[in-house]
């Protein structure tokens, strides 16, 4: 396992409220411990930690390909919810007795090495656990993980959630914990922010944002197209949008690429505007990042991956690299 230099995936800029507080432990290992751990896939990262600490968790490469939920308790604090994909809700299961402990996800966020390393295959999902039982017993232990969304706005923790979105399965990982210190020390304990920093009012929000990766519609542009003029519909019928568009993003940009992208969104009219070109006409993944409008609706409800044709319709006109049109159309292959 070596360290690596890391890139967490951003999402746009959002609007964030002062007096916000993240654990000094969500903002410095998320950062620059998940480093640490890309690459170790499917292990959890020590192999044993305290009860009452926290340990990172870097899940198996299949995960990328899979629906995650990116909730966390560090964004819980800020009262952001993944109300499309849901949230991971981690136990331990003792090996010996079957005893279960909870597990609580400090943070979760996508990591790579680099912009295009998604659209690559070259990411990581990484976890901050932490055992919230200060007395769970020394011994090995299974780790174990569910799914699950909320139903209703009055549910504010997975571990009430009315919607489970698959099954509860085994990691087919295990830990040793040790016991917690009966002295304060660095391992077991969590130092506030306000302990930290001389200014109470400091308000990093923003960075917990920005550690999210927000619900992305995935775009692919065809290979051998140089520029490409689309139009996203994103209220394709009468009824109201279901969702807002955040941002829009190369997904396969790389340093040196000389690509380019620019887009508008026509909230009135629900549509979104996107130009790209490229002139080395290798085609290109976009993001077209979105959040819900009201998930609790059942006028308006979630994004279906499975059914896009039914809130999404992609037009446009595809150009190669001399400027003009062919044949081909942008398409929308899931959500991220």
């Amino acid at each position: 396992m070596h360290a690596r230099s890391v890139h967490l995936e951003p999402t746009p800029p959002t609007p964030s409220g002062r007096g916000s507080s993240l654990r000094l432990s969500v903002l410095l290992t998320a950062v620059l411990g998940f480093g640490g751990i890309i690459g170790c896939s499917g292990a959890p990262v020590p192999l044993s930690a305290q009860a009452g600490s926290s340990f990172g968790l870097a899940l198996d490469s299949e995960w990328r390909n899979q629906d995650m939920g990116f909730e966390s308790q560090a964004l819980r604090d800020l009262g952001v919810y993944d109300d499309q994909r849901g949230a991971l809700l981690f136990e331990l299961e003792d090996t010996q007795s079957g005893a279960i402990y909870p597990l609580e996800t400090r943070s979760i966020a996508r990591t790579s090495v680099g912009p295009a390393a998604p659209s690559l295959g070259l990411t990581q999902i990484v976890a901050l656990l932490e055992i919230t039982d200060p007395d769970t017993p020394e011994g090995d232990y299974d780790i174990y993980y569910q799914r699950k969304r909320r139903t209703s706005p009055s549910q504010t923790h997975p571990s009430t959630y009315g919607e489970d979105l698959g099954p509860r399965t085994h990691l087919d990982q295990t830990i040793h914990v040790l016991p917690k210190l009966s002295q304060g020390g660095f391992l077991g304990q969590f130092t506030e922010l306000i302990d930290v920093f001389p200014n109470p009012d400091d308000d990093i929000s923003q960075f917990g944002r920005w550690i999210y990766p927000s619900p992305t519609l995935m775009m692919v542009i065809p290979n051998k197209a140089g520029a490409a003029s689309v139009r996203l519909d994103y209220r394709p019928d009468p009824d109201p949008a279901k969702v807002t568009i955040q941002g829009v993003f190369i997904d396969t940009w790389l340093e040196g690429d000389p690509a380019t992208l620019s887009f508008e969104n026509n909230e009135t009219a629900g549509f979104v505007d996107i130009q790209w070109t490229n002139p080395k006409a290798k085609g290109a993944s976009l993001g077209i990042v979105f959040a819900l409008v009201d998930p609790f609706d059942p006028a308006l409800g979630r994004v279906d991956p499975a059914n896009l044709a039914a809130d999404f319709s992609v037009t446009g006109t595809l150009y190669d690299v001399d400027g003009n049109p062919m044949a081909g159309q942008a398409v929308l292959t899931g959500v991220r």
